[in-house]
């Protein structure tokens, strides 16, 4: 009955204010409720769906429109849909930008930074293959990794010129996002901290370092997410920043590169950003939006 019902809903429902179909759902559940419970028909409505566990009509049209809205931010950015412009300052603008507003998309709590960190300690491995993973001369690394606890999501990165730690960071993905995302602001943070190093002009080259294979395979293919717009377009603009930074060494200097790790394997890089980004999620992040992948969870 319910599916039948709210077949269509996200073109003719635009909001609580259409009190005529509230009220048409309203009495349609309250006949369903009628039939499943031995009520009186003078019993109130909200204690005939509380009863017979049938939600309210506001909570199932509002539903639909989130449905509606994470399905269009996951289209593919070719998509007609994925490619309409929302104006924040725009609240009213058609059914379609209404529908997306619903998913903004979560911006990175600036992660604190500190730029004093002792000498690496190379954590003890029985890993032979780990040796791929670790800082090279010359080279700049970022180790990013993310975090969830019943707290909320955090990022947290180190990176390393050579095998000396130079600077590290982390902060809050927020209370309504996943690891995926934390995992992207990491990422994302990390680099934005290694372009902007003193150490940067004399770097022959920039390595991205994550445990998360689905993030490493994002970042690196390069293609625009709609959902994930804002950060995406800010990795291709570092990326792009990097490749025309002042640099003083003869070696020709390498793009940023994005590489898949092994998490919790004794990579010591990847052992501190996990304790960031334990520390990251432990931050208060109630202010930032929910992400994409957070409302899927919950809409289903």
């Amino acid at each position: 009955m319910i599916p039948t019902a709210l077949y269509g809903a996200e073109v003719f429902y635009t909001g609580r204010g259409q009190k005529g179909l509230i009220d048409s759902l309203r009495s349609l559940l309250r006949l369903a409720a009628l039939a499943i419970l031995p009520a009186y028909r003078t019993t109130p409505t909200s204690a005939l769906l509380r009863e017979a566990d049938l939600p309210y009509p506001e909570a199932l049209l509002d539903g639909v429109l989130q449905r509606a809205a994470v399905r269009y931010a996951s289209l593919d950015a070719r998509h007609p849909i994925a490619r309409v412009t929302i104006n924040a300052y725009d609240t009213r603008g058609t059914r379609l930008t209404r529908i997306l507003h619903r998913v903004p998309t979560p911006a990175p709590e600036r992660a604190r930074v500190e730029s004093r960190l002792p000498p690496l300690r190379i954590l003890p491995t029985t890993d032979t293959n780990t040796a791929a993973y670790a800082p090279a001369p010359l080279r700049l690394t970022v180790y990013s990794d993310g975090s969830r606890t019943s707290q909320g999501a955090g990022y947290g990165f180190v990176v390393y010129y050579g095998s000396i730690p130079v600077t590290q960071g982390y902060g809050s993905a927020g209370s309504q996002t996943e690891v995926y995302d934390a995992e992207i602001m990491g990422a994302v943070e990390g680099l934005q901290a290694a372009v902007n190093l003193p150490c940067a002009s004399y770097s022959t080259g920039l390595v991205i370092l994550l445990d998360n294979l689905a993030v490493a395979s994002l970042l690196a293919d390069g293609r625009p997410v709609p959902h994930r717009r804002k950060l995406t377009d800010l990795f291709q603009k570092l990326t792009t920043q990097w490749k025309s930074a002042a640099y003083i060494l003869s070696t020709p200097r390498t793009p940023v590169e994005v590489r898949w790790m092994p998490g919790h394997s004794g990579i010591a890089g990847n052992e501190i950003a996990d304790e960031l980004a334990k520390k990251g999620a432990a931050l208060d992040g109630s202010h930032i939006p929910p992400s994409r992948s957070y409302l899927t969870r919950e809409a289903k």
